[in-house]
């Protein structure tokens, strides 16, 4: 592994247990269920890449039993599917910046925790790359913070990403912007974190940002 993420890898690893332990799945099923609904193929090909609670692997499988999984990033306790029964599961070790060397293509494309450690034009490329991994009217699942403070030492202090700079992208790749949700992040009856979900679907045609 490059020695710039094992220190990535170690901070995911800390904080698996906490949002395993953490109260988000009854309020994320909106969001997992319009993903669902709104996929035309139902024995999907789904790529989860960067960090994501292991819950929406568990629930999404659940409810689409034929779906091919592939879970891709650099915490496997993150996407540990021990126990879930989940018949096509693949695991790849990589750092979200490593999308581009992924091959094939996908019907729904998930991008966890990853944003925070990526700058602006990362973040455009990371986006203009899940358009061209989807499949004509395949679903990407965008997972992000607005306006995070710097919780993590890796987090970049200077960055805020807000809702307008994440819809402009996703309109200029060329990906029609479907539902927007907010998350609550909870432990304990208390707030941790706040996550905004957007839900976009490939059009026919293929942009490049």
């Amino acid at each position: 592994m490059d020695e710039r993420y094992r220190e990535t890898l170690k901070i995911w690893d800390q904080l698996a247990g906490r949002y395993q332990d953490s109260s988000t799945l009854d309020i994320s099923n909106a969001s997992y269920d319009f993903l669902i609904q709104s996929c035309q193929n139902q024995s999907p090909s789904i790529l989860k890449l960067g960090s994501q609670p292991a819950d929406m692997s568990k629930y999404l499988c659940g409810k689409l039993p034929s779906a091919r999984l592939l879970v891709a990033e650099l915490s496997s306790k993150m996407g540990s599917s021990v126990d879930w029964n989940i018949q096509d599961y693949k695991t790849k070790e990589m750092h979200i910046k490593q999308f581009s060397e992924l091959e094939g293509e996908f019907d729904v494309v998930i991008i966890g925790f990853g944003i925070p450690y990526l700058d602006e034009d990362d973040i455009a490329h990371l986006l203009s790359m899940a358009n061209r991994k989807l499949r004509t009217h395949g679903l990407l699942y965008l997972t992000y913070q607005q306006n995070h403070t710097k919780e993590l030492d890796l987090l970049r202090q200077d960055q805020l990403i807000s809702n307008a700079f994440i819809f402009n992208l996703i309109d200029q790749v060329g990906l029609s912007r479907l539902k927007h949700f907010q998350v609550l992040q909870t432990t304990e009856g208390m707030l941790i974190a706040k996550h905004e979900v957007l839900i976009t679907r490939k059009l026919d045609g293929e942009k490049e940002y």
